[in-house]
């Protein structure tokens, strides 16, 4: 029967878990190398770095120091400061912080 598919209401949005690395001062923010991480979207869309930036913020307030000048790449592949890239299930989201030069 048809109620046997697993669809999900049009209202929920969709969740994935990330992969989340810290790097540099990020990691001391975070007091953490590594965490996974669950992101919702928003209006039925996949979620997207601009949502995973609230949750880590919301988990370690400490990286609001460094969030204006932080860049994410996901998997690899950095993704330019006021862009949001949307993630999906088992991507790996690397936080990297200003890096001070002299």
């Amino acid at each position: 029967p048809e109620s046997q598919n697993q669809h999900r209401p049009a209202t929920m949005a969709p969740r994935v878990e990330v992969k989340v690395l810290y790097f540099a001062s990020a990691r001391e923010c975070a007091d953490a190398k590594e965490e996974v991480v669950a992101v919702e979207g928003s209006d039925g869309a996949p979620p997207t770095t601009a949502q995973l930036e609230q949750v880590l913020l919301e988990r370690h307030p400490k990286l609001r120091a460094i969030f204006a000048s932080t860049v994410f790449a996901v998997n690899m592949n950095y993704v330019d400061k006021g862009e949001a890239a949307t993630l999906r299930e088992g991507d790996e989201v690397a936080v990297i912080p200003p890096i001070g030069g002299g």
